[in-house]
């Protein structure tokens, strides 16, 4: 049977992951709210939820990247003369060489004690105390 104290722990988690925090900051977060006040939480949480908020931005310019690159990839095949695939593959992408890198979109892992710049990936939700 589950006490008061632990459905509200599970419901931060499950809130945590929904904002995309990793399990390593969950567990940072969790470990200090059992041996510190909310008054000394927050900050940390605070901080965390800022390096998440940074990680998204960059991943939304990604992915806004990547979709500039589709949309003129997509403009320049219809510009293209059909081909009889000849070579044993199809060629139509060939001149698009500007593709963006997938590390680029994925998330980077973030830790709970590092900078957001060397660290990241994530899932996750709301959290309070």
């Amino acid at each position: 049977m589950y006490m008061d104290a632990d459905l509200h722990r599970l419901e931060f988690i499950r809130q945590a992951k929904l904002l995309g925090l990793t399990l390593d900051q969950i567990r940072e977060l969790v470990l200090t709210t059992r041996r510190q006040t909310c008054s000394m939480t927050r900050p940390l949480l605070s901080r965390v939820l800022g390096e998440r908020i940074q990680q998204t931005e960059r991943q939304i310019q990604a992915l806004s990247r990547l979709k500039r690159e589709l949309e003129r990839q997509r403009r320049a095949l219809s510009r293209r003369p059909l081909t009889d695939h000849g070579r044993g593959y199809c060629a139509c992408l060939e001149e698009g060489n500007q593709l963006i890198p997938a590390s680029e979109i994925r998330p980077r892992r973030l830790r709970v004690g590092g900078d957001s710049e060397r660290n990241g990936e994530t899932r996750g939700g709301t959290a309070a105390h």
